[in-house]
């Protein structure tokens, strides 16, 4: 399966999911037959030692990335209670201030599309 076609899936899954979160996302990867695992982590370009999801393999983060990159999606911080919910969280430190970390904190987050397109900026790297 090719990077631009697990982006599409992502897209359009949030497009009809409100505040779907990374458990969202690999369940979505499930139901459609790609092995997302690996050893890669999604990560703030911004703030050094924030987490937003890991253990996925490049490929897969690449799409995300390239998903957030498009103006029209959103991505916002959520409670750890979402993941929750969800079925599962990431076993580290919480992110608690807007400060760069020197050890990895998570930083729960969650997907939608705006209503109307902004330049508002998000950055993400894969790690």
């Amino acid at each position: 399966m090719t990077t631009e076609k697990i982006e599409q899936a992502i897209y359009e899954y949030i497009a009809s999911h409100n505040e779907t979160s990374f458990l969202e996302i690999e369940r979505l990867f499930e139901s459609i037959g790609y092995d997302y695992h690996g050893d890669k982590d999604v990560r703030s370009a911004d703030r050094k030692g924030v987490v937003f999801w890991a253990l996925w393999k490049q490929e897969a983060t690449e799409a995300i990335v390239a998903v957030v990159k498009r103006p029209e999606v959103k991505m916002h911080a959520t409670s750890i209670l979402t993941y929750m919910v969800d079925g599962g969280y990431l076993n580290m430190p919480l992110v608690e201030s807007k400060r760069p970390y020197q050890r990895l904190h998570w930083q729960p987050v969650v997907f939608d599309l705006e209503k109307s397109c902004g330049s508002k900026s998000r950055q993400l790297n894969n790690a």
